[in-house]
């Protein structure tokens, strides 16, 4: 078997391997992703700074700028401008999620909240929200935010939990 052959394999089974790494679903919070996207970015630009370098030495070595030079200037100027718009969207998001944009703290989050004058602990609730652990998560991990029930409802548009018999129920079992 040639080279070029084993080349279509390696490539065809790193594809299919990638695609199958890719439906399979992950766990993560806001920050983990963004944090994923925080690292991919560096190595894309840190690998782009290194093909920008061989490139440059490649011109100095044959003392012209080809095709193939042009061809990595746009790939590397592509991968530049992906990497930093992820970071720019993560970061963005991470301040207003958060109220920061790297957000690196030992202080675990409170899940302690009022609601008509009682208060409550949802922190043993959170595997078992219908909507998932991080919806109360993103709710209540900001700091400065309020801890009323009702309000914080109210601000991520979900005000129809006070009307919901169910949620009434569960609330009582976490009151403190």
């Amino acid at each position: 078997m040639g080279p070029d052959r084993k080349f279509l394999i390696i490539i065809g089974v790193a594809i299919l391997t990638a695609g199958g790494l890719g439906s399979i679903k992950i766990k993560a919070n806001s920050k983990q992703i963004a944090f994923l996207h925080y690292g991919l970015a560096t190595v894309f630009i840190l690998l782009s700074v290194g093909g920008i370098y061989f490139q440059y030495k490649r011109v100095k070595l044959r003392q012209k700028i080809d095709w193939v030079v042009w061809l990595h200037i746009v790939l590397f100027a592509v991968l530049i401008y992906l990497s930093s718009s992820a970071v720019a969207y993560h970061y963005r998001k991470m301040v207003k999620m958060h109220g920061g944009g790297i957000v690196l703290s030992n202080e675990a989050p409170s899940y302690k909240v009022s609601y008509k004058g009682k208060n409550y602990d949802l922190e043993p609730f959170l595997e078992n929200h219908p909507g998932g652990k991080g919806v109360i998560q993103q709710a209540l991990e900001k700091p400065g935010r309020p801890m009323d029930l009702q309000t914080i409802w109210e601000e991520n548009g979900v005000g129809w939990h006070m009307e919901n018999s169910d949620v009434m129920e569960y609330l009582k079992k976490y009151k403190i």
